[in-house]
Formats: structure tokens, C-alpha cells, sequence
């Protein structure tokens, strides 16, 4: 075969590669089903209120008008006002030591109220339920109850798999794919498997990020401990290849255009 049959197959090979490569970046749009301004009627599926499990790790709050009551609170496990006043929780070491954790029997241990049994009820109904046994003890006493554990896994095509944890009351998948560093070219929009904690054992979702139903998901919220697995795409290793056809076709086709110019 001549050198100008060669350069010949080696620029269709390459036209091929560069038509493949364009033809994937489709695969990568979100919410490829909405066009112009559309206005989607109604909102998201509300996300379910987080149940209080047992190994939960939990902020509470006591302060009453009588600073020595404040106190004593604060000075428990660090786990009052005064706690954060001085600037506590702000590591994951510090919300182990000075939050309040949920204990196998459910249950939570308070200055003065003493244990308090928690699990089964959701943050509302825990701050209602600290509230009515501080009416026992305390006078007019403000609590509030938030969750220190919205944790979330990313494992799969994301630019940075891991651990991430959410101090807000909510998350959303595409939320936390974006504090992930979004998802790599070679992941698969429309198959990311989010599975979940249930009482009945583990609940599986599969989601679509390329259409607008994935708002009507119960997964569309994510919930803590939730673990979400982007796969690859089906044709990952077939680009991972054909990369380094490419490459070797390039090298094979210089070589070819040197040689023919020193014959010549």
C-alpha cells in the first residue's frame, strides 16, 4: 500500500474518531427534554422529614431566662448556646464530641430532664418533645433540635468521590453532584442508581438527569446516609482506546508525510 493510500485511511479513521467524540457530548445534557421557557407546573416531591434513629448525632439547645440554667446546659458535653458561642462544631471531630448521639435504646441524656427518648420521631417532634419535659423543670425554655450527620456518598464518575456533608435542612441529587465537582464525560446521566435507608432494608431509585421527570422523584431529595453511584457509560473503555488509536494513527501518518518528503 502507498503512502497516499495510507494517509488516506488514516484521515477517514481520524474524521470517524471526531464524529464519535461529538456524538457523546449528547450523552452529557441535563434535562435534555426541556425547551425554551417552558414554565413546569407544581414543584419538586416535598422531601420526607429525616426519623431519629439510634447512632444519630444531634445539636439541642436549652436557653432559658436564668443564665445558670444556660450554663449548665452549655457545659454539658458542650452541647448549649454558650457551645457555640465559643465556636465548637466546626469540625467533624468537635460534632462527635459535643453533639448529643442518639444511643441504642433511642434515647438522649439532658441536664435536668434526664434521658429523653427520641428515635422514631422526626426533628419537629423532638424539639416538641424536649420542649414539654423542660416545661416540667424549666420556665418558658427555647429549644432547638438540628441534625449533625447529613452525610451523603458519591462513588462512580464524579470528579471527587466521597464523603459529603450537608448543614442544610435539604439536598437535592443535583446539589450534591455539584459539590462532588460534577459528573466526569464518561459518566452515565441517564442511570444514576441512589439507594437509601429504609426500615423494610435498603430502597433503590434509578434516575434520568436528562429529563424533567426527575422532579416528580422521591429520590429528587436526598436523605442522609443515602449512597448515589453514577456508572460509567457502556462505551468508556471503547473512547479510552480509541484515544490511543488516534494517537498511534497520528504518529503512523507523520511518519508517513517524513518519509515521503525525504524519498522525494
Amino acid at each position: 500500500m502507498n503512502t497516499k493510500n495510507w494517509l488516506r485511511i488514516v484521515g477517514i479513521v481520524l474524521v470517524s474518531v471526531s464524529l464519535f467524540s461529538c456524538s457523546t457530548k449528547k450523552n452529557m445534557t441535563y434535562f435534555r427534554d426541556i425547551e425554551g421557557e417552558i414554565i413546569e407546573k407544581g414543584l419538586p416531591v416535598p422531601p420526607a422529614d429525616h426519623i431519629i434513629k439510634p447512632n444519630d448525632n444531634l445539636f439541642i439547645t436549652v436557653k432559658t431566662i436564668d443564665p445558670e440554667i444556660n450554663e449548665l446546659f452549655s457545659n454539658n458535653n458542650g452541647g448549649g448556646a454558650a457551645a457555640m458561642n465559643n465556636q465548637r462544631f466546626q469540625s467533624l471531630a468537635d460534632q462527635y464530641i459535643y453533639g448529643y448521639q442518639v444511643d441504642s435504646r433511642g434515647k438522649v441524656f439532658l441536664p435536668i430532664m434526664g434521658e429523653v427518648h427520641l428515635a422514631g420521631l422526626t426533628l419537629a417532634g423532638a424539639q416538641n418533645e424536649i420542649m414539654r419535659r423542660a416545661g416540667e423543670y424549666l420556665k418558658d425554655a427555647n429549644i432547638q433540635v438540628k441534625l449533625l450527620n447529613f452525610k451523603v456518598s458519591l462513588l462512580g464518575e464524579v470528579r471527587n468521590p466521597g464523603v459529603l456533608y450537608n448543614y442544610n435542612n435539604t439536598l437535592t441529587i443535583l446539589e450534591a453532584i455539584s459539590m462532588a465537582g460534577g459528573i466526569t464525560e464518561y459518566g452515565e446521566l441517564r442511570n444514576i442508581l441512589v439507594m437509601r435507608e429504609v426500615p423494610q432494608g435498603t430502597k433503590s431509585f434509578q434516575l434520568d438527569l436528562t429529563k424533567k421527570s426527575i422532579l416528580d422523584s422521591e429520590a429528587f431529595y436526598l436523605q442522609p446516609n443515602d449512597m448515589v453511584y453514577i456508572k460509567a457509560q457502556t462505551m468508556k473503555s471503547t473512547r479510552i482506546n480509541t484515544t490511543l488509536y488516534t494517537l498511534i494513527l497520528s504518529s503512523i501518518s507523520t511518519l508517513l508525510v517524513i518519509l515521503r518528503f525525504m524519498a522525494d
